[in-house]
Parts: C-alpha cells; structure tokens; sequence
C-alpha cells in the first residue's frame, strides 16, 4: 500500500499524518520500528543533513544527497530481522523513481520493491516480509532539480530470537599462546580455542560493532579454566565496568545469565584466578542479547557512515597545559594528564593513561611514545618532531591523536593495540628520500585500525610504493588477526600494503578490510596485497567518487 498527499503538506500536517501512519503501522501489524538510532550510510550527503538524521526519531531533520539520480541511503539493523512495512517522508527532493532493496550481508542485494511514479510526501510500503539485516533505497530519477531528501526512513518488523552477538566479531586479548589466537575464541568452531600466558591477570574481550544489551554469556572451557574471574561490559574499550563475578569456577561450560538493562559495546572476560597450573583456554565465548540502536563511539560498518572524518578540532588536545620533564612512567595505575612534554615518553608500568597532552620531542629522541606494559590508554594528545615513529610498542589503545611531523612513520604496533579516530600526517620529514607510513606493523595479531584521517605525501619521482597509509609486512615475524576498517586513505605510493617479506613469515593472515574510503591521489595502485595474504574486503570505496575500490 502506499499513500501519499495530493499537494504539499505544510509540516504540521506531515507530522500528523506521519503520526497516523506509524500508530496504524504498529496497531495493524504488532510490527515493532526497528530503524530508530541504527547505522545508516548514503553514496553522499548535502551540508550538514547526514545520514543519520533520517533515522534520529526527529521530524524537523533530514537527510539530503548530492544533486543527481543516482543516489542511495541504506540503514544497518544490527541484526537480521523480519521486515513488514516501510515509511519513507520526504522532504520536497523526492524520488519519483526509486527502488527498495534488502542484503543480509550489505554487500549482495535484492529490489524487494520498485516505485515508477513518486509523488512525494509520505510512501508508506507494506506487506513486504522479506527477512534482511540491511535495508534500503536507491534512487534512479529525481522528481526535483535537486536530490532525494528524507526526514525519515522508518523500518517496521520484528527481530527474532537472541543471537550470538560475538560470532565472528574482532577479538583482543592480553597474549596468546602458539597459535591459539584470540579470535578462535568467537570463530564458531568448536575445535579451535584461544589460549593465554601462563599469569592470572589475562584477559580477553569482544567488539560488537555496536553497543548492544547484554542477556547472557556462554564460555567454554578448554582444560585450562577460570577458578576467579569477572565479565567486563564498556563503551569505549577503555573504561569498564563489572557485571558479574566468579570466584569458584570449575571449569567446563559456564552459563551466565546477567540482570536487566546490561549494556555495551565492548564484553570481555578478566581472569582474576587459574584454575589449572596454565593460562586460560576458550573453545568459544558466546554473548548473548540485542541491539541498542547506538553505535557508540563508533560504528563497525560504513560506505559513507555516520561517522565523521577526524578533523583538527577532535584531536589533539585542548585548554591549558603545564611543562613536565617526566621521561619514564614506571607506577602502575599512573595518570598523566594536561601536560606538555618535550622529550620521548617511556611507559613500563600496567594500565597507565596519558589523556589530554603535547609531546614535542623536538627530534631529540626516536619515539613520542614507547611502551613495553599492559593496558596503556593513550587519547587526546598531540605528538611531533620524533626523528622514527611517534608511538611504538604493543598492548594499548590510542584515540584522538594528531600525530605529524615525525621522521619515519606515525605509529609501528605489534600486538593487542586499538588506533582510533586520529589524524596522522607531514611524515618523512627526515628528506625526500625517508620512507614512511602512516602505521606500519612488521609483526604482530590482534589490532584494530578504525576511523582515521591518512593525509600522507605521495611517493617522490623515482620510488615507488616509499610511503604507504598502512604497510602491514610479515617482516620481523607473523601477522595475524587485524581489522582496517572506516579509515580515509590520501596521498602515498600504496594506501593500504599487505604482504609478507620474501614470504619468510607468509602474507597476513585473517586481515578483515571494511567501510574504508581510498582516494585516487596516490602515486602508484591504490592497493597491493600479496597472493598469500588471507583476508576479506567489503565495503571500500573511493571517497573522490563514490564508487566502489575492489582489490
């Protein structure tokens, strides 16, 4: 069915009719709206009318595309659901040809419904049921000499039962043991296992994607189980709290059932206890619950995404600064805060946070940050002047930074690190001749690389792939179990380089490739991924253009 005004309705009018039409959808069809707050991503939008704004739940905003007939808009629901009803409002850019498609993987979609003649106001879509995790609308004419633009676009269904919201998502845990990798821990293969050191304090935790309710957690146990342990829920990854704890564990299959209103985007398992004279060993760690509709501090899948593009005014840091001469950072726990620095800052103490700081090393030393400890949070700082990289070493989250000027590349990690909505630029600064990148890991697992601003040279005249946004070469040892995913590439020879050295280590293995935004601006192939890498590649395309970057 679908129902629309005869002339243009003033907007108290839409907001009533849209009233109407959302109460008789829900009365008619007990379907519940399953768009509100969820991820949504357009081939463009107008000014500061994003994406999101036709999915906020707010009849005066909206979403508006670039001014030509071949444009989309598509909402994640964070899970498959059983879709009944559609409701699109338009603004006066409407389409007068469009078609409604669905995907469950975002990437293969099917026209579940075809519109030739729109006349605009409100297109109310019913009796669809077709079961999809995406949805959306892609245009073919403009009915107006401007582009589509929707106040909103509302889904109604149901979800159905609980899902293992873990399975196959990123995966970081404090060490691994052989090749019992961290995300065997969520791959849905009961015969393989992650496994730790042999300490009491490890851990291990799942990104979601999203920030989610949390009902329940299944873990089970190689011989190697918890005796003590606590499940962690977080937002961000950094800040956590306890939900439940273990102090007599016995192994086996632990069922977990949580209180109500349990949420987070981040859930990990925090051993306290072993029960046995090794680590810890998961066959599998299942979680289970729904969908908030928030995204958190950043969405896990994007083509154009809700996300913004790190700018000067997000990085970095702000206000007032006080001059500090620290060097070394050796007291667990210690917070370093509102300072600047002027030489290399050497962290070998645990669970240490520098928060809201300059370091200008002046080319001094080789490294604004090295770390050799556990659970260092490093945000909102700003680094410079570092004759090799600003930040080197493993086992820390990073966000917010504006990393420049430094003499080799902006960041070499190796194992359990998060780098987030930062802005890295002006390397190579050592002459023409310097190679550098942006990030690059010579060995390692267990990293993600998510929302930042590459803004690098390109390759000078005579060398090629000198400079690349990502450079992830098996040089120094294996590379396994990374996500790149929602970054902006620009400038370099190679934006994104994933291969092994002589293949001594073999290609990285398990690099998932998502959501990015290359450009055209780099000297040689936007890509270069060797025949041994394994990896997977969904979503990149070419910010210039709109379309799609396959390998």
């Amino acid at each position: 069915m679908k129902i629309s005004t005869a002339t243009s309705a003033s907007l108290l009018c839409r907001t009533v009719l849209l009233f109407c039409l959302t109460m008789f959808a829900t009365n008619t069809f007990a379907a519940s709206i399953l768009s509100t707050g969820k991820d949504t991503f357009a081939s463009s939008v107008q000014s500061s009318h994003s994406a999101s704004l036709a999915v906020d739940g707010d009849e005066f905003t909206r979403w508006s595309s670039n001014y030509s007939d071949d444009q989309w808009i598509y909402i994640d629901l964070g899970a498959s659901a059983l879709i009944e009803e559609v409701v699109l409002a338009w603004e006066t850019a409407y389409g007068s040809n469009y078609e409604i498609r669905v995907s469950e993987d975002g990437v293969t979609w099917t026209t579940i419904y075809t519109e030739n003649s729109g006349d605009g106001d409100i297109d109310q879509i019913s009796d669809l049921n077709v079961s999809a995790r995406y949805i959306g609308l892609w245009g073919s004419k403009r009915a107006t000499r401007w582009g589509y633009s929707l106040y909103s676009f509302e889904v109604y269904g149901e979800f159905g039962e609980a899902q293992n919201l873990a399975a196959g998502q990123p995966v970081v845990a404090s060490s691994s043991k052989g090749t019992a990798l961290a995300r065997y821990a969520t791959d849905g293969d009961s015969e393989t296992r992650w496994s730790s050191a042999y300490n009491d304090d490890e851990s291990i935790y799942v990104d979601l994607g999203s920030i989610c309710y949390i009902d329940k957690l299944i873990l089970n146990w190689e011989t190697a189980y918890g005796a003590g342990y606590k499940i962690g829920v977080s937002d961000d990854g950094s800040n956590w709290t306890y939900v439940y704890t273990e102090t007599a564990g016995d192994g086996d299959l632990d069922e977990i059932t949580l209180s109500e209103d349990i949420t987070g985007r981040y859930v990990g398992v925090f051993g306290t206890e072993r029960g046995t004279r090794w680590g810890y060993s998961l066959w599998e760690m299942e979680i289970y619950g729904s969908s908030t509709g928030d995204s958190g501090e950043t969405t896990s899948v994007a083509q154009v995404s809700t996300t913004d593009k790190p700018t000067l005014a997000t990085v970095g840091w702000s206000g007032t600064l006080t001059k500090s001469s620290i060097r070394r950072v050796k007291e667990d726990g210690a917070v370093l805060e509102n300072l600047d620095l002027s030489r290399e800052l050497w962290i070998t103490a645990e669970n240490v946070t520098v928060r809201n700081c300059r370091i200008d090393v002046q080319g001094l030393d080789y490294y604004g940050i090295k770390s050799s400890a556990k659970n260092v949070l490093i945000e909102n700082v700003e680094i410079m002047n570092a004759r090799s990289s600003a930040i080197m070493g493993s086992n820390f989250i990073a966000r917010n930074l504006y990393i420049h000027d430094i003499g080799t590349d902006g960041i070499k990690p190796y194992y359990n690190f998060t780098i987030e909505n930062s802005i890295i630029t002006g390397l190579g600064t050592g002459g023409s001749s310097t190679h550098a990148d942006g990030i690059q890991v010579p060995k390692g697992t267990n990293g993600i690389i998510r929302n930042n601003h590459f803004d690098l040279k390109t390759d000078p005249t005579g060398y090629y792939n000198h400079h690349q946004c990502i450079l992830m070469k098996a040089s120094d040892g294996p590379i396994k179990d990374m996500v790149i995913d929602g970054n902006w590439f620009n400038g370099c020879g190679t934006q994104l380089q994933l291969r092994g050295k002589a293949e001594l280590y073999g290609g990285p293995d398990n690099i998932t490739v998502t959501n990015n935004k290359f450009n055209h601006d780099s000297r040689g192939a936007t890509t270069a991924i060797s025949g041994t890498a394994t990896y997977t590649w969904s979503n990149n395309i070419y910010e210039d253009n709109g379309e799609a970057c396959n390998r």
